[in-house]
């Protein structure tokens, strides 16, 4: 008898196949990403990983591009002072609160808060009284300056090559005590 049709290609059971394999290989390649893929989601995971106690989380705040004024950051929502106060008061009643006398703020990337989170946490410090000196450490992008609207130099990069005062690059700000 002749074929009605070729035996080779199946074409329909090459394709379920076909389809079953990449969905198994898609699986376990996106499992694999995400075990393999270091990285910090929840506060616990910071707290865990790090294995120190965990001051505080401030909330995303998307949009604000204004610098932050005299009265605490106004521009911002109140969820967010209320957790850099939360943070302050964290900091002062630790075990070691009252003999802190130097914190940085840094992270591994470029646009992650840094500048924003250190000036309010400046802010709030200073809001309860204490004098606080916010030096601004990043020589390549430094911010601090418009966020608070003081002149830039003389600086930091000043101080180090040697071409400034320390008390001529000490600035006032609008916030009493920063």
């Amino acid at each position: 008898e002749v074929p009605q049709g070729p035996i080779l290609p199946r074409t329909q059971l090459n394709l379920i196949i076909a389809f079953l394999s990449a969905c198994v290989l898609g699986v376990a390649l996106s499992l694999s990403l995400d075990f393999l893929r270091p990285r910090l989601t929840t506060a616990n995971e910071v707290s865990e990983s790090l294995g120190l106690p965990l001051l505080g989380v401030a909330p995303r705040v998307k949009g604000v591009k204004v610098g932050i004024d005299g009265a605490a950051g106004e521009a911002f929502p109140p969820a967010f002072r209320e957790a850099f106060r939360s943070i302050r008061s964290r900091l002062l009643l630790s075990r070691d609160g009252a003999g802190i006398r130097t914190l940085v703020v840094t992270s591994t990337g470029v646009g992650e808060g840094k500048t924003l989170v250190a000036g309010n946490l400046a802010i709030s410090m200073a809001l309860v009284g204490r004098r606080v000196l916010l030096v601004d450490g990043d020589l390549r992008r430094s911010n601090v300056h418009t966020l608070f609207k003081v002149p830039n130099s003389p600086g930091l990069s000043d101080l180090v090559a040697g071409t400034g005062e320390p008390m001529t690059a000490i600035q006032q700000s609008a916030v009493s005590g920063l």
